[in-house]
């Protein structure tokens, strides 16, 4: 048995993970580039030369600080919402994130080939599910206790394993889709349906449902585009589209603000090359229970800053989706050694 095929000119792929001939289930929401189907022959992984090995821990102060960088965004952003219209907010957050990208990819000359997408109505469909989760979450920011709105959108990978039987044709056991249930059952209780529910929650149910459909999306340009392709178009259609609606809402903001309205496009950009550069270090298997902290860091934000609790239902109903979360990611885990995908 030969050494494991490895794509021409590969370097980590996708927004979130490595371009590796294995296809576990519940890694698409971590692992997006991952191919739609590949042989189990080829799980073992190999590293391309001079890079770090995918085998060790590398990745987890990377995948840490990814993630502290995504929730201080959304505080950040929860504060500025208060103050400046929504829409102009979204598109400054793509269009720092577009030129962040595009500086990245013309500093780089090994990078300028792949500009040019091989797929890009895909590319462009995804840019705008992008757009459209985001503008989801900072309109829910607007409402919502920032804990309560993040461990909403916590509920996206385990919608990715119920949408990937409908959208990609997967097979799911009956103990993940037993997962799956009690994940939403926790979601309901978020909810708190005839127990005070609020309307603003719809804003992060819709979020959390749009991101996992982007994920698969994003899976299905495994085999068409270069990591660094989809990298660039993934803020494009944010940039062009909120550019045309930004104007109808502009206020002039306080210099203070103005300043602190390029930072959301910063750390969007930084944190999403910081995720790429965490599954070039470790294997996605390894990094999928930390993706849980950023509730730690939503609600320690959401106290510290804006004197946020999160109440009684809520604390339950993330109990159960992180649950959920962590029995569905075994049972992957699990499947993936039983495939030799991953080292036991």
């Amino acid at each position: 048995m030969g050494a494991p095929r490895r794509r021409r000119g590969s370097i980590p792929c996708g927004t979130r993970a490595p371009c590796y001939d294995t296809a576990p289930l519940y890694a698409i929401i971590l692992s997006p580039r991952i191919p739609l189907s590949a042989p189990a022959q080829s799980a073992a992984i190999a590293v391309p030369a001079g890079h770090p090995a995918r085998t060790g821990h590398g990745g987890i102060v990377l995948i840490l600080v990814t993630l502290l960088l995504f929730v201080s965004m959304d505080t950040l952003v929860k504060d500025l919402v208060q103050r400046n219209p929504a829409p102009v907010l979204i598109w400054l957050r793509f269009l720092v994130h577009m030129i962040v990208a595009a500086a990245i990819m013309l500093a780089v000359p090994r990078f300028r080939p792949f500009i040019r997408s091989k797929a890009p109505v895909r590319q462009l469909v995804r840019s705008a599910l992008l757009m459209t989760t985001t503008t989801t979450f900072f309109f829910g920011l607007m409402y919502l206790k920032l804990a309560d709105l993040v461990i909403l959108t916590q509920a996206a990978p385990l919608m990715v394993v119920a949408l990937s039987v409908v959208l990609l044709g997967e097979k799911v056991g009956p103990r993940r889709w037993f997962g799956v249930l009690v994940g939403f059952a926790g979601v309901v209780i978020i909810l708190k349906p005839g127990f005070g529910f609020e309307w603003a929650s719809l804003f992060g149910l819709a979020s959390a449902v749009i991101y996992a459909i982007y994920q698969i999306m994003t899976r299905s340009l495994s085999g068409a585009d270069h990591t660094m392709t989809t990298f660039f178009y993934t803020a494009s259609v944010g940039a062009v589209v909120m550019a045309a609606i930004a104007p109808f809402f502009w206020q002039t903001p306080s210099w203070t603000d103005a300043l602190l309205m390029l930072l959301p496009g910063i750390f969007g950009g930084t944190g999403h090359l910081l995720l790429i550069m965490a599954f070039a270090r470790s294997e996605a298997s390894l990094l999928a229970p930390y993706f849980y902290t950023v509730i730690i860091w939503a609600t320690l934000l959401g106290w510290a800053i804006f004197g946020e609790v999160p109440d009684l239902f809520t604390f339950i109903g993330a109990g159960l989706v992180v649950a959920a979360g962590f029995y569905v990611w075994h049972r992957e885990r699990k499947l993936m050694k039983m495939r030799g995908q991953v080292r036991a």
